[in-house]
């Protein structure tokens, strides 16, 4: 049996969205593959050792600990990126699994110390970006020297895998740019998070009157969400009395939200906070709109893979994005919601109107979310794409065969 040995710096029961991701994808992949993961300990805890361990998850757990970043800042960060470096590149030599995976956090040095890991004991490796970095926090930026190094070093990393895997098109394209070879990228959604979660106790959620259509956004509350100019169609549709808009979530850009709602004395805009997956699951389905939003250059970099988990609850959508990119095409390929762009605001505020008015339009925009799901985010299908590229390419010892880069 081919061992897989899945890594990221966070995992289960760590509340990192691609923490809770992998836990879900080692499940669906340990009937048929010995599963391993390599994380650290949980950063609620510090005290665990580094020893292998179950924790309930499949396969064994390999966690390594970490400096407290809490009250050691950056040079606590920058630190734990390079401890964690080192210690995936010894776990690989030390195990030699048939297949690892690295994702983007640590950014570049996890992908570096795989990369050069399975190198060395041939071991197949596939390179799964959540973002691209570094073009992700260069973006509106001059590409200085700090860019062109780093991704000479992502690059580099790129070109010794076996497998790339993306989320999206507008990912893939911009790796094509940087010289990276299509052939070797495969688009692969993220899994739909929380349906196999088992619901534990947390505040209700709140009632709203249908006088108003409820937006909802669920997720990180930062500064590449669009929120600082989206913030203004909000502030248009609470004023007219055609929608509330409930954030469910933490982030940077949270403060500066609250007090952009306060100084306007904008009403029927809701924030709460943090909450397991389960209950944003509810509160993704019973909305009537589940805002999905990118600054601009943001989808070249990234897919939100939120998305996966509004159509998963039939979900209606409100794409605030780029005119080209991928979940736009989407969401209005399938009828699943309400897109607009950035220079769009009027548009936007006008057909959320027309919905306020006519909301047997919301049944249309629910069944096309669902079609969207079974399309492109259906769990099994997903599944199929990680079997096929973890059983192919290898002969009957597990040995890579068709290398990358040799």
């Amino acid at each position: 049996m081919k061992t897989v040995l899945l890594t990221h710096r966070y995992f289960w029961p760590d509340t990192s969205p691609y923490g809770l991701i992998l836990r879900e994808l080692a499940e669906m992949l340990d009937s048929k593959f010995d599963v391993q993961v390599f994380s650290t300990v949980p950063s609620y805890s510090k005290t665990t050792t580094g020893t292998p361990t179950t924790l309930g998850e499949p396969g064994g757990v390999t966690r390594i600990t970490t400096l407290n970043e809490h009250t050691l800042g950056l040079p606590g960060r920058a630190l734990n990126a390079i401890w964690y470096a080192v210690r995936l590149f010894i776990h690989i030599i030390r195990h030699r699994p048939s297949l690892v995976t690295a994702s983007t956090f640590p950014p570049v040095l996890a992908a570096l110390a795989a990369a050069l890991a399975c190198k060395i004991t041939r071991s197949r490796f596939a390179y799964v970006l959540m973002d691209v970095y570094p073009d992700v926090v260069f973006l509106g930026k001059p590409h200085n020297l700090v860019y062109t190094t780093l991704a000479a070093i992502d690059n580099f990393s790129l070109r010794l895998a076996d497998h790339i895997v993306v989320l999206s098109e507008d990912m893939k394209q911009s790796l094509v740019r940087r010289g990276i070879w299509a052939d070797n990228i495969r688009t692969i959604p993220n899994i739909e998070l929380g349906r196999a979660e088992a619901p534990v106790d947390t505040p209700p959620l709140p009632t709203f009157d249908t006088s108003r259509l409820t937006i909802a956004f669920c997720g990180n509350i930062g500064h590449f969400q669009g929120l600082d100019t989206f913030r203004s169609v909000v502030r248009t549709l609470c004023q007219r009395g055609v929608a509330r808009i409930v954030f469910m979530g933490e982030g940077k850009y949270k403060p500066a939200l609250l007090q952009y709602f306060k100084d306007n004395a904008v009403e029927h805009v809701h924030f709460i906070d943090r909450m397991p997956i389960h209950t944003a699951r509810t509160l993704m389905a019973n909305a009537d709109l589940n805002l999905v939003s990118l600054s601009p250059g943001v989808s070249d970099c990234s897919f939100p893979s939120k998305a996966s988990t509004i159509c998963s609850v039939s979900g209606p959508l409100l794409v605030y994005d780029s005119p080209q990119s991928q979940l736009r095409q989407l969401v209005s390929k399938h009828g699943a919601g309400i897109t607009g762009d950035h220079t769009q605001h009027k548009k936007i505020v006008q057909e959320i109107s027309e919905l306020h008015q006519n909301r047997e339009r919301l049944k249309e925009f629910r069944d096309g979310s669902a079609r969207l799901y079974d399309a492109h985010f259906e769990r099994t299908r997903i599944i199929s794409a990680w079997h096929k590229l973890i059983s192919e390419g290898t002969n009957a010892a597990g040995v890579s065969t068709n290398r990358c880069g040799q």
